[in-house]
Order: C-alpha cells, then structure tokens, then sequence
C-alpha cells in the first residue's frame, strides 16, 4: 500500500511535537538568503504546525525600522479565501445555495449576467469582466488616493462586456468577489467584513484581521515600496500618499490585511477543516471543469508542480497568492501538516516568491529528523519514497555498532521492528517487504544511542 509521508515534528522522548530546530535553521538559512540574494527591501514569513510555528522577517519597513512578525501586509487576493469562507458557511447555514443565480439577491448591473450562480462566481467560470483589467481602474484609484470606491461605483464604471457565456469557460475576475461580498451583505443585513469577523471571531482567532479602510487595526501596516508614479521607488506612506482608494476599491476581492503568523493560522484552519464541514471542504477543493487547479476560492497544486532549487518534491499543497502591490503567498500542506505565509512590501524587486514559498515546503518534505538534533555520522537513505510493499534502507557504518531499525508512527509508537543486531564496520544495503496500512511513518534508526528519524 502507498504510504503517505510522515510530519515534520521533531518527535522528544516525552512525545512532545515542536519544529525542530535543525529544520527551523534550514527554514531561516533559504529565507534570509532569498532576501540578500534578491535584495528585497522587506519580506516576512510564518511556517506553521499543529503545534507550533516560526516566523522571520528580512528588511525594513520604513527607513530606520525593521521589520517585526507584528506588521501587517495587505494579503490581497488570499482575501478571496475569506469570501470565500464566508459563502460557504452561509450555504452551511442554509441561507443560500451554490446554484442560486445572482438575481435572487442583487439588482441588475450592466454587462452582468444575472443569472450566473455563486459556484460560477467562486470558481470564476462566470465570464463576468475582471474589473481591475479595465484601462482606467487604477489610475482612477491612485490618482484619488483618499477618496473611497464602493462596490456599486466599481460594478457602474468598470465592468465592460462578458468575456463569454457563463458556465462555458474559466477566467479569473476580480469582480466576481465583490458580488459575493454583495450577496453577504443583502442576506446579513451587515457589511461582508462584518459578518466574517463574527463567523471566524476574528478578534479571538486571527486579530491581526482587518478590511482597510474601514476597519483599523491596532497593529503597523508595513510601509509600501513602490513606483506608483513613474519617479522611482519610494516609501508610499513617508511621502503622505493614502492607500484607501486602493483598499477599498480592492473590497473583498483583495482589501484584507494581516500578519503572516494569523495568516499561517487561518490557512491551516481552513484546510484542516476547522471551519468547514466535511461535505463543504469537497465542494471548495473541487475544481470547475475548465481549470483543473481552482476550486470555491482555493488553488490547487499537485506535487508535479512543486519543484524548487533543491529539486523534485511531492508535496500536495492548496491556497491562494495575492498581489496588491504587496504580495502575499500562503499555501497548506495536508501531508506533512504544515502551512506557510509569505508577505512582502515590496513592490519592485523582481523575486519569486511562489518559488521561495515551495523550497521551503521541500526543505521540509527531504528533511530527516535526530530526537538529539546532532547529525548523524552515518548515512541513511530510503527509497523507493514513498514505497508500496518493498523497501530499501541503506546506511554506512565508521564503527561496528549496536544497530536497530524500527518502523514507527509519528508519535513514535513502534509498528514494526525491522532489525535489531550487531553490525560491523561497512556499507549496509537492506530490502525489506512490509504490508502495512497507508498512514503517516517514520523510519527509526538507532545506532548505540543515537536515534535518527527519515520520512517514509
């Protein structure tokens, strides 16, 4: 049988599960050299567990402040995954359907059609014009910083003709967000980031939450590096200009803002199913029949895609990226329970920061794991990985030593013993057959008194 790959916990001998530290150095190693390498003003990130989490930052805010893990970032469209939630908990509650056609519960706008459903406008195969594509959106925005752009200004003045008929293709479209967010708030009776803030308890779960303009946090927007005018790279807020126009006329396409440690939070929650039911997690992460990687308001990235700098990976991971100048990437890793935010201010260095995030999930997928976090001495490799029924386990020993091989759960429970002998000096090269249950495992390794863990 297919085994899954195991966590990424350091497993203590009083069973307690953290990141271990031999990992977070590798963590923090590919992060800073991302940011000195690509000398990005400033990036900050939170990998997450179950029962733990990191965070660093690289580079400044503003002139003379670095950054914290207490900044916040506009996350920009990873704010869809919060509409998203919020419909769908609403279909939970039966106030709505997935195939209720927008006209149940919004007026007619020009160049919208009314009879789109809510599933065509959470998997974007509405056809509905992407509103932000309009030639004249954001030099409107940034022209009048302070001003407010409301929904209904935005559906009125930038939504041209339909890219096609509804339910006949894919096409991503920011307005199909800010009609969901409408449609929350005809059925509550309240605004869209009111009523998330009540259904998630914000304030309680996530409290770096918040909608710009209109609600104010009491934590530091991290300042924004920009060209917004042609005249180099500035700090956006030193030079006085406002962002309220750029927030609000994001709404809850993009307007959200947050530390990626809340972030990292959210993301593992809402993948894990803490938010969602069962039935509804399968709705979210089924995708339309035109876009195979784009659910309700999630993407979806099977482990074919996941290759970084270190190599092929197989990872499974699902999320959203956002761009609102900051750029935001945060994604959740099933197998290996581990979710990752990555947030930056920096609006002009030209790095992949998509690419960063999936080395950081591989660094973790390779990554072999000692209780004592001394390096082995002696090599140990494991292949296939994952196996089915057959298994090969290689090693080298400098000495002859008392050698153990055991195959244990993640909380370190022993499922098989493998092998328990004296070896001498040498290379060891052993197969082993093993009909087990699909779960999550680790290959236990003890050499004397030292005990190595690998992944399966």
């Amino acid at each position: 049988m297919r085994l899954i790959l195991a966590s990424l916990f350091l497993i203590s001998l009083q069973g307690e599960a953290q990141i271990s530290p031999a990992l977070i150095e590798q963590f923090e190693t590919a992060f800073q050299e991302y940011g000195n390498e690509n000398q990005v003003i400033g990036v900050s990130i939170a990998i997450r567990t179950a029962d733990d989490v990191w965070t660093d930052q690289f580079g400044i805010s503003a002139e003379s402040e670095p950054l914290t893990e207490d900044h916040l970032f506009a996350m920009g469209s990873v704010s869809k995954t919060i509409t998203s939630a919020t419909i769908l908990t609403m279909y939970e509650d039966g106030l709505l359907t997935l195939e209720d056609p927008l006209h149940l519960y919004l007026d007619t706008y020009s160049d919208i059609d009314s009879t789109v459903t809510i599933r065509q406008l959470l998997n974007h195969t509405s056809g509905i014009y992407n509103y932000t594509n309009h030639p004249s959106f954001f030099q409107d925005v940034l022209q009048n910083p302070e001003e407010i752009t409301l929904p209904e200004e935005v559906l009125a003045n930038y939504v041209l003709s339909p890219d096609f008929v509804a339910g006949t293709n894919y096409t991503y479209s920011n307005t199909n967000y800010v009609l969901l967010g409408m449609v929350i708030e005809e059925i509550s009776g309240q605004t869209y980031f009111e009523e998330a803030r009540e259904r998630f308890d914000f304030d309680t779960n996530y409290p770096s939450f918040a909608l710009p303009p209109f609600e104010i946090s009491t934590l530091d927007l991290a300042h924004l590096w920009a060209d917004l005018d042609g005249f180099g790279v500035a700090d956006i807020q030193a030079s006085g200009t406002s962002l309220n126009n750029l927030f609000s006329g994001a709404g809850p396409a993009g307007a959200y803002v947050a530390t990626p440690k809340d972030l990292s939070k959210w993301a593992r929650d809402l993948y894990t199913g803490e938010i969602l039911q069962s039935s509804t997690m399968a709705e979210l992460l089924t995708p339309s029949a035109f876009n195979g990687n784009y659910g309700l308001g999630v993407e979806i990235i099977s482990g074919g895609a996941i290759v970084s700098g270190l190599g092929f990976c197989s990872t499974d991971v699902v999320g959203h990226e956002g761009g609102i100048f900051y750029t935001t990437f945060t994604y959740y890793d099933a197998e290996n329970d581990l979710s990752i935010a990555v947030q930056t201010n920096d609006a002009v260095t030209e790095a992949d920061m998509r690419q960063l995030a999936f080395d950081l999930f591989c660094i973790n997928d390779n990554f072999v794991v000692s209780i004592d976090e001394e390096i082995c001495t002696e090599s140990l490799e494991v292949f296939p990985n994952p196996f089915i029924d057959q298994l090969t386990v290689s090693y080298e020993l400098s000495t002859s030593r008392d050698v153990s091989l055991s195959l244990v759960d993640y909380t370190g429970k022993e499922i098989r013993n493998i092998d328990q002998s004296r070896k001498f000096t040498g290379a060891y090269q052993e197969e082993f057959t093993m009909d087990i249950p699909s779960g999550l495992y680790l290959l236990k390794l003890v050499i004397d008194d030292q005990i190595t863990y690998k992944k399966i």
